[in-house]
């Protein structure tokens, strides 16, 4: 949800008016709805629970095209983030980890994905390495390939 944040809501506090218990308005063309997080139900409005967006600025999380670079036979390991970008405000940029003796180039890893993806979701940069970050529960730590990435620069 963390990628959500930007694009699914907007704050709407003023001089005059302050609701800091609240996240705001929804974007426009966003949908939402707060869902229990142990029978998945949908709950009225003043229930705590999980909120779900949907809209056309909201990728199925990046484990779409994580899962699509993973079946790649010289890809061990992937992981997707995002960087800013001038143009399109931001574009999906991949770490991957390469089989040993592989010649897999950026291009080949491009062209791989573009032909399963729509073009909103075709990877823009590759960067190669030789581990992802990861938790100690085995989660993708995004905020480190941003870091990298960033260093990059």
């Amino acid at each position: 949800m963390t990628e959500t944040t930007a694009v699914g809501t907007r704050g709407y506090n003023t001089q005059e008016f302050h609701k800091y218990s609240s996240i705001g308005l929804l974007a426009p063309n966003m949908q939402a709805k707060v869902v229990d997080w142990n029978s998945r139900s949908f709950l009225p409005p003043g229930y705590c629970g999980e909120l779900w967006l949907r809209g056309p600025a909201i990728m199925q999380p990046l484990a779409d095209l994580e899962a699509i670079l993973i079946s790649h036979p010289e890809i061990l390991d992937a992981a997707v983030t995002a960087e800013s970008d001038e143009v399109f405000g931001e574009i999906p940029v991949t770490f991957v980890v390469r089989r040993y003796g592989s010649r897999l180039t950026e291009e080949d890893v491009k062209d791989f994905v573009a032909k399963q993806v729509s073009p909103y979701k075709k990877i823009r940069k590759v960067v190669f390495t030789s581990s992802i970050p990861k938790s100690a529960a085995g989660k993708i730590l995004r905020r480190e390939l941003r870091k990298l990435l960033n260093r990059r620069l």
